[in-house]
């Protein structure tokens, strides 16, 4: 059984990719995490055809890669 990415959050391990991080702010991705993991992103999920559960663990796990969907967009809010 693999870890599940609230372990990760839990734990305060310094990984491969450098030493934990502590605010809420640099714990998920931001915009640039993304941009340098698209590729990686996009292999796992469309040409190796994982699933997003599997994708989001490995991105945790091996690339210290925690997302988030964030606040939603308001122009992105219908209005009625």
């Amino acid at each position: 059984m693999s870890p599940s990415v609230s372990n990760i959050l839990d734990s305060n391990e310094t990984s491969k990719m450098g030493p934990a991080k502590t605010s809420m702010q640099e714990l998920y991705a931001g915009p640039e995490d993304w941009d340098a993991q698209r590729e990686t992103i996009t292999r796992l999920y469309l040409h190796e055809r994982r699933s997003l559960q599997e994708v989001m663990e490995l991105m945790a796990l091996e690339h210290n890669f925690l997302a988030t969907c964030g606040p939603p967009d308001p122009s992105e809010t219908e209005t009625t």
